[in-house]
């Protein structure tokens, strides 16, 4: 078979190019996001708003402040530090309030669970932007040290920064010390995101009102009566499941009954 001839492209084409793609992408994004019912955003609306007073003014789903108990981008990011030993540094940094921090004395910030959870990457906000690279952080699996490997930041603004490191297995505690404790004002642990909203779910039997998708629907209340929870018929083996849209890594699951 013959080969077809390259043809050369310019830079200021393939720029051009990059753009109006970029554009198509923006595009069908916003208008999955209108065709969206209220308080959802994103292809195939599997974004739950979670800014404070659940609304979202973008499309993207990006705000000032997110709802407690989480934060990141868009806020779909669950905050592990909710879930922690309540103690005064903690109630400080979860206080929701940027600009209340630590006592400029406090040499290390412990963060311990009840069970283990695993560790993925956090966000710190402190008062002095000066500080914000001077930290160690370690931890512990209830039995030995786990070392942080492969530890990289990005810079969100002059006074945020995210801290990712890759842990080999769960933890029950972190320490956080150096420099940056002193001027720590918030801290949030990453949970992951809930890749189960809107995906295709199913189960063996379904009692009338009651389907499976109302377990993926983002609606938490446990009042039975309340139309937000999932039943099957009378079933005495029933089972229920959930397909992903797309290939994903599962760490934990959270159950509402």
């Amino acid at each position: 078979l013959n080969h077809l001839p390259m043809i050369p492209v310019n830079k200021s084409l393939r720029q051009h190019l990059r753009m109006l793609l970029l554009f198509y992408v923006w595009s069908l994004l916003l208008s999955q996001a209108a065709a969206c019912d209220s308080g959802w955003f994103g292809l195939g609306c599997m974004y739950k708003c979670r800014c404070s007073g659940d609304q979202c003014p973008n499309a993207d789903g990006q705000c000032s402040k997110c709802v407690p108990r989480w934060f990141g981008p868009a806020c779909q990011y669950a905050d592990l530090l909710q879930e922690s030993l309540r103690t005064p540094a903690i109630q400080t940094l979860d206080d929701d309030n940027d600009n209340t921090c630590l006592d400029w004395n406090t040499k290390e910030v412990n963060v311990s669970w009840i069970q283990p959870y695993s560790f993925s990457w956090m966000r710190i906000v402190v008062q002095n932007p000066e500080v914000l690279s001077s930290f160690n952080v370690s931890f512990n699996n209830s039995i030995t040290p786990v070392l942080c490997t492969n530890v990289r930041t990005s810079t969100v603004t002059d006074r945020t920064i995210d801290i990712y490191c890759h842990l080999p297995g769960p933890v029950i505690q972190m320490t956080l010390t150096g420099s940056v404790v002193s001027s720590l004002c918030s801290l949030h642990i990453s949970g992951g995101r809930n890749i189960a909203l809107h995906q295709n779910a199913t189960q063996s039997s379904t009692l009338p009102s009651y389907g499976a998708n109302k377990a993926v629907d983002g609606n938490i209340n446990p009042v039975f009566g309340g139309n937000s929870c999932t039943a099957t018929n009378k079933q005495t083996n029933p089972n229920w499941s959930v397909r992903f849209l797309q290939p994903s890594v599962v760490n934990r699951y959270v159950l509402y009954n």
